[in-house]
């Protein structure tokens, strides 16, 4: 388990948080794989019964991954992300396999995968827990320097997606 505060990440949000996530999934990536932790707990405001009001909502995806072609994730659990959890943007040639990603299902806006303005993706033999969108698909204005923005809730042209989930 890399736990983000191990590597330095506060959650006050002020500090950027970034370097010390990255260092988590550097240390990961050096032994093989594990367990991310994203530490939602630092970001909670409001508590109830069914819902959690992120005080602090980081806004910055557990993992964010730009501009990438042939970019893979495979064998790895993403946890307790206090945001989008996987978040590529203008990436071409994704695969993402055998992925679990566990959130708290009462976390609001920590949704699992989001495509945005990502070409030839492949999601396979994933398995997500979310109380927010599991996987969704975006042509976000904040990158539309990679494709035109979808405003009609349809895929742009040249997208080519397949989903396996388990």
């Amino acid at each position: 388990m890399f736990n983000v505060l191990d590597y330095g990440a506060v959650g006050d949000g002020k500090t950027l948080d970034s370097p010390a996530i990255q260092k988590a999934l550097d240390e990961c990536e050096e032994n093989g794989g594990g367990t991310i932790d994203g530490t939602e707990e630092i970001y909670y405001g409001n508590v109830t019964r069914y819902h959690i009001e992120g005080a602090y909502y980081p806004r910055t995806p557990l993992l964010f991954i730009e501009n990438v072609e042939h970019f893979t994730i495979t064998n790895v659990t993403l946890t307790h992300s206090a945001f989008w959890t996987l978040h590529m943007v203008g990436c071409r040639d994704v695969l993402v396999d055998s992925v679990r990603i566990l959130n708290n299902l009462k976390m609001a806006n920590c949704d699992g995968i989001d495509p945005d303005h990502c070409q030839n993706v492949r999601i396979n033999n994933c398995y997500i827990e979310s109380a927010d969108d599991c996987i969704v698909f975006k042509t976000s204005e904040a990158y539309e320097g990679y494709g035109p923005v979808d405003r009609d809730n349809s895929l742009p042209p040249g997208i080519c997606v397949v989903i396996y989930l388990l």
